[in-house]
Parts: structure tokens; C-alpha cells; sequence
């Protein structure tokens, strides 16, 4: 199980444990089709399709040519021109780099494509917890609450691990965890 979004409440971060998104330079590229959805290119990353979509950004699933891996790209929609959003939108890019948990997604680079912010993070292969839940309704209620209780300690672990550094998630909802396809 993997958690989608985790950001900051009123903490100061301190140093990253990569390059800080401000510091490291601005990637440009050649914009996508429309919204970002269509294939094309971000930084270095070609686009292979929209992954969701989310009230200030959109995640993308895009392939390094460099190495072949795939990978889940976060970008702020245009709409977000507001200030505020985008020092929110690199905080939760620093936070998130400090994370190395197995049940918290990993983020990797950081760049601006048109002006508008993104980054790349692991691609989790699975389903969000809503929909495995769903699914599980034909089980037996004995199993069903196995794996239920086999989520739930997983997620409070992922939790606590997130609070212990000062951080708050904000928006955890079953729509929000991802449940790997290794459980």
C-alpha cells in the first residue's frame, strides 16, 4: 500500500535530502496537446496518458527514454497561477523527498514545464483503496476484515511515519491510498 499525496502544515524543512526544486534549474519543454494529457514531452519524460486528476494538478504517466522506466508525473494545471499554490505545490515536493518509507510514495525530480511546476514520483501498479474495497464484497467477513485490518495497520504505519516528522496528509481518503498489486 502506497500513499498518493502528503504535504506540509506551518514546518520548515530544512534542507532536502536532494537538490531543492528552487535551486536546481528549470526544466523546459515543448508543450503536450491541451491539458498535459496527451502524449508528448515534460522535461525529459515522454508522455503516455493522464493517470487522474486532481483540483490543482493533474497526474500523468510518462516513460524516461534514458532508461526505459515509467513513472507518475504531477503537474499543477495553468489555472494555478496563484502564488500561494505553486509554494505549496514545491513544499510538498520537499516534504515528500525526506520521505523514505515503504508505504510512502518516493519523489524524484523536479522541473517547470510553461510555467507551471511538476515532479515525478514512483508509479505504483494497483488499484486506490475505494475500488479494492469494492471488490472485496463477495468475500467471507472474516477475510474481508483480514484484509481490511492488513491495510488499516499498514496505512496507520505509513501515518505515523509522516506525523513523526512534523508533516500532515490533509487529505486522506480511501480515493487518495493506493494499494499496490503486492498488497
Amino acid at each position: 500500500m502506497t500513499q498518493r499525496r502528503q504535504s506540509e502544515e506551518g514546518q520548515d524543512l530544512g534542507a532536502a535530502a536532494s537538490p531543492d526544486p528552487e535551486a536546481q534549474p528549470a526544466v523546459e519543454a515543448p508543450p503536450p496537446d491541451g491539458e498535459g494529457t496527451a502524449p508528448g514531452t515534460i522535461g525529459p519524460y515522454v508522455v503516455e496518458g493522464p493517470l487522474g486528476r486532481g483540483g490543482s494538478a493533474s497526474v500523468l504517466v510518462v516513460h524516461d527514454p534514458a532508461d526505459g522506466r515509467r513513472l507518475a508525473l504531477k503537474l499543477l494545471h495553468p489555472v494555478q497561477d496563484d502564488p500561494s499554490v505553486r509554494s505549496r505545490f514545491r513544499r510538498e515536493f520537499r516534504a515528500l523527498q525526506r520521505l523514505v518509507h515503504p508505504n510512502v510514495l518516493h519523489v524524484e525530480t523536479w522541473g517547470i514545464h510553461h510555467g507551471r511546476p511538476w515532479f515525478t514520483m514512483e508509479l505504483v501498479r494497483g488499484r486506490d483503496l475505494r475500488e479494492v474495497v469494492e471488490s472485496w464484497t463477495d468475500l467471507a467477513p472474516e477475510d474481508r476484515f483480514a484484509r481490511v485490518h492488513d491495510v488499516l495497520v499498514q496505512l496507520t504505519r505509513a501515518l505515523a511515519y509522516i506525523h513523526e516528522r512534523g508533516l500532515v496528509h490533509r487529505d486522506v481518503s480511501p480515493g487518495n491510498v493506493m494499494v499496490g498489486e503486492d498488497g
